[in-house]
């Protein structure tokens, strides 16, 4: 069991640190002219705020994973859902609505990472778990958590590209 804790611990880390340095790099502002500009740079503005709060999220999600406590990784998980839900709510000026779809993607597959995480976690430590179960899920976990990153890297591409225009 002491064995299987460790595993999720460490590949909960790999992905909350994967994810925190994708996030920590601010996204770049998109500048244009005319008022679509202010636009622009007012919904960079709080798309970087939500990702600097997902960001605080994911750590004390992993210090949780680190205390085994799956109350506060639940509470962390809703956390996430919030500012999620908050960034597909928000409206994207027109020059950014491809960006922000990417970027809707890319969270709800890191939200939907953080679900499988927990239910992994709490499967584990109901000793529900043999030791090829558990990595067979946590491969399958990891790799919709790169599919989700991959999402996120290329809505920040997409905004690069669109600050060069």
């Amino acid at each position: 069991m002491h064995r299987i804790a460790y595993r999720i611990l460490v590949a909960a880390s790999c992905c909350a640190l994967a994810f925190l340095l994708a996030s920590c790099a601010p996204v770049q502002q998109v500048e244009s002219s005319g008022s679509s500009a202010s636009d622009n740079r007012a919904y960079m503005a709080m798309l970087n705020q939500q990702m600097e709060d997902l960001s605080q999220v994911l750590s004390d999600f992993q210090a949780a994973v680190g205390e085994q406590d799956v109350v506060a990784m639940k509470a962390r998980q809703a956390d996430a859902a919030r500012i999620v839900d908050e960034v597909k709510s928000a409206e994207a000026p027109e020059k950014l609505a491809q960006v922000k779809e990417g970027y809707v993607g890319g969270l709800d597959q890191m939200q939907h990472s953080m679900a499988d995480y927990v239910t992994l976690y709490t499967d584990a430590q109901n000793g529900g778990l043999d030791a090829s179960s558990f990595d067979e899920r946590i491969r399958q976990i990891q790799e919709a958590y790169d599919r989700g990153m991959e999402s996120l890297k290329s809505a920040d591409e997409a905004v690069e590209g669109i600050a060069k225009e």
